[in-house]
């Protein structure tokens, strides 16, 4: 619901609609992506990671995995 909120007010406001979102918890990292615009069916990716987590190495596995998985379900 957060990132639907997220994608809504991001167009709501003019702007283009929301791809990736974080979350910094005391605990943990989460991280939200969008298959995009472009993706026949829409989904989400999901990652959680620890407190200290690599971000930047998840956030480009993630870019390599979007449009793969885009390809099998389109």
């Amino acid at each position: 619901d957060i990132f639907r909120s997220a994608q809504e007010t991001a167009e709501a406001s003019g702007l283009h609609a929301c791809n990736e979102l974080t979350l910094k918890t005391r605990d943990c990292i989460i991280i939200l992506c969008a298959s995009g615009d472009e993706s026949v069916v829409p989904f989400h990716l999901i990652a959680v990671l620890n407190k200290d987590g690599n971000q930047a190495l998840t956030k480009m596995q993630l870019a390599k995995i979007i449009p793969l998985a885009a390809q099998e379900l389109n």
